[in-house]
């Protein structure tokens, strides 16, 4: 079942923001003291360039060991996931900022999380 995220203007809310080139499996228990300690709304998942790291295996990790969802917070338009809660595209997260020919193709269009179909990862409600 898709669940359906709600974000307010009108409270503050935290977001960790997860590497995945960067996150390990062996960083699960310090992120668990880290979250207990601030208490986030998400996680996002995402970085400039995905060289090493595995965005499905970050995401899982992050949805086996917390209750919180998880959104992809992409660097480039090839970080994808069906896995994740939402993925949320911004024109400013495009490489070289407002200059980016990114954002007149219209690849960083949307300015607000968009959940994923439960059963066609490339269709978006």
């Amino acid at each position: 079942m898709l669940k359906e995220l709600v974000f307010s203007v009108d409270k503050k809310e935290i977001a960790f923001l997860i590497d995945p080139d960067k996150f390990l499996a062996a960083s699960i228990p310090k992120l668990k003291c880290r979250v207990d300690e601030f208490n986030p709304h998400y996680f996002f998942v995402g970085g400039s360039f995905l060289s090493k790291g595995n965005l499905d295996q970050t995401i899982e990790l992050l949805k086996e060991n917390f209750s919180l969802p998880v959104i992809i917070f992409p660097g480039e338009q090839t970080q994808i996931s069906s896995k994740a809660d939402a993925s949320w595209f911004l024109t400013f997260n495009s490489p070289g900022g407002a200059n980016s020919p990114n954002i007149w193709a219209g690849t960083s269009k949307f300015k607000r999380p968009v959940p994923f179909h439960p059963t066609n990862p490339g269709v978006f409600h």
